[in-house]
């Protein structure tokens, strides 16, 4: 695994209407190019560490910063199966991340992203993602979900796998208004998943 510099804190990235009353913020809100750039960033990173071309350590170096270990059950074990990542660790406000194992020696396997304006689920950003972001991944299916207590009901959801990895799947899930089944790729997404299949759950 190659060495990658380390890069001094960048100067934090403001969201759109960061100074309003969050009842202001229009239901759609668009991306400016630094800011798509910086969600790329971020989920490239999270592909970086699940592919195993990076590691997570090297990636909080430059990406992420230092995470928070969490403890599920017993606070006073120190059982270091996930890691959590909130508005602290990233340049732009409204994102929060956590990262999961199956044992401390074993790889992380479950990578989850959100994305998500002040307004939310009122609001959601329309991000306006390239295609080539998911050049290395095979579209499996496009649905539309009925998730009747969630704060979206009807989120469009798209299962995609790793077309070299094939154990890796990715799932996003976006608000009907800013993507469509009929769509190849989510251009938006408010929810991310990247899952690493162990061989046992093939």
């Amino acid at each position: 695994m190659s060495e990658r510099p380390v890069i001094p804190l960048q100067p934090r990235i403001p969201v759109p209407y960061e100074d309003v009353d969050s009842l202001e913020i229009p239901a759609v809100i668009p991306l400016n190019d630094e800011q798509r750039g910086y969600v790329i960033e971020v989920l490239s990173a999270m592909i970086r560490v699940m592919d195993g071309s990076s590691s997570l350590e090297e990636e909080e170096k430059i990406v992420f910063g230092a995470g928070r270990f969490y403890w599920p059950k017993n606070p006073d074990e120190p059982i270091r199966l996930s890691k959590s990542y909130i508005d602290g660790n990233f340049r732009m406000p409204g994102l929060a991340a956590r990262v999961s194992r199956e044992s401390e020696s074993a790889p992380w396997t479950r990578f989850g992203l959100s994305v998500r304006p002040r307004n939310f689920p009122r609001g959601v950003y329309s991000m306006q993602l390239p295609s080539s972001f998911f050049r290395d991944f095979q579209l499996q299916k496009v649905v539309q979900e009925e998730r009747e207590f969630q704060s979206i009901t009807h989120p469009v959801v798209f299962y995609f796998k790793h077309k070299r990895l094939g154990d890796i799947l990715l799932k996003v899930e976006a608000r009907e208004d800013v993507v469509s089944t009929r769509d190849s790729f989510p251009s938006s997404f408010y929810a991310l998943q990247l899952l690493r299949e162990s061989k046992g759950n093939k």
